[in-house]
This record gives structure tokens, C-alpha cells and sequence, in this order.
């Protein structure tokens, strides 16, 4: 996958008319992502890591600021120059190809808690389909809790299908294939 930071930064408006800037994630945000700990409820940290976290661990920091640009692709929704506080990140989006040779790569995501359901989620999701089809990744496919209807109702807006993850019921696999795929015959 080629480096995610030759990806453009591009604004974004929200439905309410609140503009962020959507760019790729850098070794400098990892300062933001303990900030916006602060922001996420435990149901929001359970959502996206499968466990409520009493503090945010300094290797998954790192992780998720230096993470490998090989095979993975991670945005983060911010303030426009001279908004809001400079450690603001509104939401994070990554997705990590399969390590198996294909075109396959988890999606994960979270957004603040005081900025969900206000768009950023949908821009963020849309800025990694996107790029992911730019990179050849036509397969994309996320491990939900059950409950999170949220999360599900936004996947399903952009067509991925879900059905409940074997051997975990609490668990359902939303899964998504590009228009670029369904349009290369098979044979």
C-alpha cells in the first residue's frame, strides 16, 4: 500500500455547517489521542476496543500514531486552523490490511463522544473508502459489538452487509466489497 501521508488533507463540511479538516494520521497526534481520551465515554471505548479502558496505555498511543504505512491506512478529522483547541481530533478512522497476501482490510473507527452523530464518522468512512480503492483494497470488512446499532446504521449507509460473526454472537462482521470488484467478471 502506497504511504498514506501522500494522501491530500481535505476540508470537509458537516450537515450543520461545521467545516474539519480530514488528514492522514501522523507521529505528532499521538498528544490529541491522550486529549481526547478525556472526551470518550466508556461505552465509546468499548465500542471500538472491546473493553472499557480506565486509562489510555502508552504502547497503544504509539500504535496508533506510528503505526506501519505499509499496510495500513489511518485519517483523523480535526479543527480547521484557528478552531477549537490545538490537541482537537474529532474522530480517527484506520483500516489495517489482512497480513494474508488479497485485497482484504479491517475498518475501525471512533469518534469524540461530544462530535457523533454530527457527521464525522460518515466523512471519515467515506475518505478511507475511498483511498482504499485508490490503493486496490476491495474487500473491507468490521468487527462490531451487537449493540452498536450507531456504527451499524453507518456501515449499512455505505452498503456493507452484515451478518453475526461466528462463534460470537455479541460480534457481527459488516462487510463491504468495492463497486470495482462487482465490475470485474470473474473467469
Amino acid at each position: 500500500m502506497p504511504d498514506p501521508a501522500d494522501l491530500p488533507d481535505h476540508e470537509v463540511a458537516l450537515p450543520d455547517g461545521t467545516h474539519v479538516r480530514i488528514r492522514p494520521v501522523g507521529p505528532d497526534d499521538a498528544p490529541r489521542f491522550y486529549a481526547n481520551f478525556l472526551h470518550a465515554t466508556e461505552e465509546d471505548l468499548r465500542n471500538r476496543f472491546f473493553e472499557a479502558l480506565p486509562s489510555l496505555p502508552d504502547e497503544l498511543v504509539s500504535r496508533l500514531a506510528r503505526y506501519d504505512r505499509t499496510r495500513e491506512i489511518a485519517l483523523v478529522a480535526v479543527p480547521l486552523p484557528g478552531a477549537d483547541g490545538p490537541l482537537d481530533a474529532y474522530g480517527v478512522a484506520r483500516l489495517s490490511r489482512d497480513p494474508a497476501p488479497g485485497s482484504s482490510a479491517e475498518l475501525a473507527l471512533i469518534v469524540r463522544h461530544d462530535w457523533q452523530r454530527r457527521g464525522v464518522g460518515r466523512a471519515l468512512t467515506r475518505a478511507l473508502l475511498e483511498a482504499a480503492q485508490r490503493y486496490g483494497v476491495l474487500d473491507i470488512w468490521a468487527l462490531v459489538l451487537r449493540e452498536n446499532r450507531p456504527m451499524l446504521r453507518l456501515l449499512a449507509g455505505f452498503g456493507f452487509t452484515v451478518a453475526v460473526e461466528p462463534g460470537d454472537p455479541m460480534l457481527v462482521r459488516a462487510r463491504w466489497t468495492s463497486p470495482l470488484a462487482r465490475a470485474v467478471p470473474v473467469g
